[in-house]
């Protein structure tokens, strides 16, 4: 049996690597929040990891609202990031000990980052790849 995720104490809480700009907005009456934003280390490539926080989202089409405004918010500060992963919490308390609650969303190019893609920019083949929790034991 899996234990319980301790609750984040304030001053855990307030050493989280925080994010490099504030990104908050709603969208379809969803309120979201980027917590925590970090970077994974490629040797060519720029790829970036959001944890968001989300108000009320438990259908695909509100996680697909959420996601594209986010996107396009983060690709227009930095353009060159090569793959984004968002990671959609409801509960605060487990961003630090969970991977996710709600959905895990990646934004990539079909394949592999090239160092082509890295170094051109090149977005034109890219996907969204989306998987919800509430998914995740459903048959197919």
């Amino acid at each position: 049996m899996l234990a319980a995720p301790e609750k984040l104490t304030s001053s855990f809480v307030k050493n989280m690597p925080q994010p490099e700009r504030t990104i908050k907005g709603n969208t379809m009456g969803i309120d979201y929040e980027v917590i925590r934003e970090s970077s994974i280390y490629h040797s060519f490539a720029k790829i970036k990891t959001y944890d968001i926080f989300v108000s009320d989202v438990s259908v695909r089409l509100q996680v697909e609202a959420v996601t594209g405004e986010i996107l396009e918010r983060i690709r227009e500060e930095d353009n060159e990031i090569d793959k984004i992963t968002l990671a959609f919490f409801r509960d605060r308390d487990i961003i630090s000990s969970n991977s996710f609650d709600v959905a895990y969303v990646t934004w990539k190019p079909v394949g592999e980052i090239t160092r082509q893609i890295a170094d051109n920019d090149t977005r034109d083949n890219y996907e969204i790849d989306i998987l919800m929790r509430n998914e995740m034991n459903e048959p197919r």
